[in-house]
């Protein structure tokens, strides 16, 4: 079975899997009266969107041409890339735990600015200062989201 096959039919059986089971067990739902959207709306759309790219990766895959399906170089290169990159933001976890939303972020957007090639630290401390501003604006004085304080501060 080709690679593409498995990677389409596991983000599909996973994403069916949290949107039938995770999503209406996990979020609890809106009991008051209003125009709010549903708590499970924003995970919904976004597992619904992950099943519908699975679905366009199985179907790439099905019609893809033989000469197409041979694997280069560079896709063999990238993926421990990808893997230390998941490290990076499963390990942004804990930071933003530890240390609250501003400083865990800040972290944790210079580690992968600078593990993918940034390495300028006006450039890096630039995106941090952007990035995490304008993050914590929308969230925490637009929407009105409590973003996590962490332990330490």
């Amino acid at each position: 079975m080709k690679q593409d096959v498995k990677i389409g039919l596991v983000l599909g059986a996973g994403s069916i899997l949290f949107y039938f089971y995770v999503i209406p067990v996990q979020v609890k739902g809106y009991e008051g009266q209003g125009i709010a959207l549903l708590p499970s709306f924003i995970p919904g759309v976004a597992v619904i969107s992950i099943i519908a790219l699975s679905i366009f990766i199985l179907l790439e895959s099905i019609f893809k041409r033989e000469g197409q399906a041979a694997e280069n170089k560079e896709t063999r290169i990238i993926r421990p890339r990808g893997i230390l990159a998941f490290a990076i933001i499963a390990g942004s976890v804990y930071l933003i735990d530890f240390f609250g939303y501003l400083i865990g972020t800040s972290i944790t957007l210079s580690l992968l600015l600078f593990y993918f090639g940034v390495r300028d630290w006006k450039t890096i401390l630039l995106m941090v200062i952007g990035v995490t501003s304008t993050l914590y604006f929308l969230f925490q004085r637009l929407a009105n989201v409590m973003l996590p304080p962490g332990r330490i501060f």
